[in-house]
């Protein structure tokens, strides 16, 4: 195999001299600068395994690396990058790449589309889902929960804003044995305006 490798990692300049001890032993001697990046230009090696004990010794040290890194294997035509970040080197392909290039609006939107942008966190209970309320004319945010142990959904909050008055309600189902909310709270938007003048 051919490799070749393109791009920058960055670190604190103050930390140079404990990095480049470092990168001596590695092989990156001359890949490391005192303005505070490692940067590979077309680097002709397989660096994968010398670069992620690299990050991981700098990280133990207690050296940020942060960067990315393209490679390319001129004998398979493949290519991918090596994404390094709080002490771990992931390799990553192509796609996945754009998928971490992309920003959170868009991200948001695509789950959006795909019926998916929920969030379920586990809990000693089971687990807790927030979503999106499905009514565009009342947008707000849905809790649920999955008791541990069983397959099915209990409702527990709905807090949604209403266009006109701007004021949010937040409806409570305190029975889980009803499908009906149990309380209303009704936070105005007059209120808050005049708690935050408060601050």
């Amino acid at each position: 195999m051919s490799y070749l490798n393109t791009g920058d990692l960055e670190f604190p300049k103050e930390k140079f001299s404990t990095l480049l001890a470092i990168a001596e032993d590695l092989g990156f001697k001359d890949d490391i600068y005192d303005d505070g990046y490692i940067s590979f230009e077309d680097t002709p090696r397989d660096i994968e395994n010398d670069l992620r004990k690299l990050v991981v010794e700098a990280y133990k040290a207690g050296i940020p690396v942060k960067g990315k890194i393209h490679w390319y294997d001129s004998s398979s035509g493949c290519d991918g990058f090596y994404c390094v970040e709080n002490g771990k080197l992931d390799c990553i392909d192509p796609a996945h790449n754009d998928i971490r290039e992309a920003s959170t609006e868009d991200l948001i939107a695509e789950l959006k589309r795909r019926g998916e942008y929920k969030l379920e966190v586990p809990t000693p209970a089971g687990i807790i889902k927030a979503e999106p309320c499905a009514d565009p004319n009342h947008p707000g945010i849905f809790l649920a929960l999955t008791p541990k142990g069983f397959d099915i959904e209990i409702d527990l909050s709905l807090a949604e804003a209403e266009e006109k008055s701007e004021n949010v309600s937040i409806f409570t189902w305190g029975n889980p044995s009803s499908e009906d909310w149990s309380r209303k709270d009704v936070i105005r938007r007059a209120d808050v305006v005049s708690a935050l003048k408060d601050i």
